[in-house]
Order: C-alpha cells, then structure tokens, then sequence
C-alpha cells in the first residue's frame, strides 16, 4: 500500500462533444461556516481542444452533483451547489464546497472506523454555448478518498465550531403546577425541575455574556438539584445485565457532565520517600 504522501490526486477526464476536460482533486478542507461547515475541494481543470478556441475567449461549464459516503453502503452526504466556470486554453483553479452540519461531520467520522473516510462525487457537467453540440452534456463518477491523518488535521482545525447538542425535555413548574424555587445566584439547589430548568437557561445567558466559569457553577447547580429529585446509580461496566442499561447510561451521561463542569484539580506532590 502507498503512503498517503506519496499517492496520486484523484482525477476524471469529461467527455464533452469533442473536447475533453481533464478534473485533478486537491486535498480536501473543512471551514467553519455560520450554521454549516464547508467540505471543499480545489481542483484543476485542464481542457484538451481538438479545435482549441482563440487565445483570449473563454468557454463556461455547468457543473452539479451529489456527493457520498461510501465506508458503509452508499449514504448521500450533501449537494453541490450549480455552478459555472470558465474553460480557459490553459489550467485553471476552482472550488468545489459541499454543506455540512456538525452532525454530518460527526457521522462521516464515525463511519470511518479511524480509517480513511470514503466518498464518490457524481459529477455533471454541460457545456454552455456553441461548443455544446449534441453530446456537451456528461455524467460521470470520482471515488475520493480522505486519509485518517489528514481528516484529523481538519477536524482538529474546525476546534471549538464543532460540538454535539444534546436535546432533553424539561418542564418548566412541578408537579401541580407549583413554581419553582428561586434560582438566584446565592440561593442554594432545591429539589425541584422547574429550578434546574430556569438554572439551565440562567447558564445559557451566563454563556452567551461570556461569564464562563459563572455559567459553569450554575450548569452544576442545576445538575444538584437533579440529583436530589432522583439520585442516578454510578456508570457500571459494559457487562452488567441489559435491564440496567438505561439507569447505566443515564448515570454515564451525568459523570462525563459532572466532570466537564468540575473545577481543574489543583496539582498534587508526590513524596520521593514513597516512590519503590
């Protein structure tokens, strides 16, 4: 097997009429965008005229297509957005950017198994204007190929664009229609959702504002009072019976919160008598 460094970029050759237009995929890079990130390629398209065109004259080209994931069966990832570029007589450099939501990153990169993410672009492409003829118009296929190292690099890039959301229905009184207790800065957990709910959207403010580490001790406040409605059994190992599964992943779910919103323990020294 070649080394990544070492493969050749991923090409196609388009038929289009009488002419050809050779396609070289560049290396593939995630952008943060709002509300979407950006998979892009750079590509090189190089035309190969049988009647090549005046030097100064341009010949535009329709592109569209769908991009897929091909680790596990064929998922459809996102649409390229039409476009047209511009054939000149000589190489020219283009984008070609695909829609993603942090979920979909998520999922390519859990499809990849810490292997090499697996796509295929199907490309269309037209000719627009005289050169078009009866056969300007192709459809074709470029299997792509993301290795693990550098998908990391990018997804490492995307830093803090990138994270899961976690939706969970929480009322906003008690039972009966009782408020809750007051959640004020110094006022101490209660045993109440209401009070955890407006604790969570009190937090959200906190973050918005960039009062981070309030935002912190209030996100933990809400969890305390949680706990006190209904204590959670600590996370079990993976072979316990399958009836606790969903204590065990509730439980879970809370430690890896608690210990998100802990405080950094403040460093320890180790007696050099001690160590054998």
């Amino acid at each position: 097997m070649r080394e990544p460094s070492r493969m050749m970029p991923e090409s196609l050759t388009l038929t289009l009429a009488h002419e050809q237009v050779q396609v070289v995929f560049r290396a593939a890079t995630l952008t943060a965008g709002t509300g979407a990130h950006w998979l892009t390629y750079e590509v090189m398209l190089t035309p190969r005229w049988v009647d090549p065109p005046a030097a100064d004259s341009t010949t535009p080209l329709h592109l569209a297509g769908t991009l897929w994931c091909t680790n596990r069966g064929m998922t459809r990832v996102a649409d390229l957005a039409p476009q047209i570029v511009a054939l000149r007589d000589f190489p020219t450099q283009e984008l070609l950017s695909f829609p993603l939501t942090t979920e979909q990153v998520l999922a390519l990169d859990a499809a990849r198994l810490d292997g090499a993410l697996q796509l295929d672009l199907k490309l269309s492409a037209a000719l627009i204007g005289p050169r078009a003829g009866a056969h300007g118009q192709v459809h074709s296929e470029a299997p792509l190929r993301i290795e693990p190292e550098h998908w990391l690099r990018q997804l490492d890039g995307l830093g803090a664009e990138l994270s899961l959301m976690l939706r969970v229905p929480a009322p906003l009184t008690d039972p009966g229609a009782v408020g809750p207790p007051p959640a004020g800065p110094t006022a101490p957990a209660a045993a109440s959702r209401g009070q955890a709910v407006a604790r969570l959207r009190q937090a959200r403010q906190e973050l918005r504002d960039g009062s981070y580490e309030t935002s912190v001790r209030t996100s933990r406040l809400a969890l305390d009072s949680l706990d006190m409605l209904n204590p959670l059994p600590p996370a079990k190992p993976l072979h316990a019976k399958q009836s606790d599964q969903r204590d065990q992943a509730r439980g879970g779910l809370s430690s890896a919160t608690r210990s998100a919103t802990s405080p950094a323990a403040p460093p320890t020294t180790t007696d050099p008598r001690r160590c054998g």
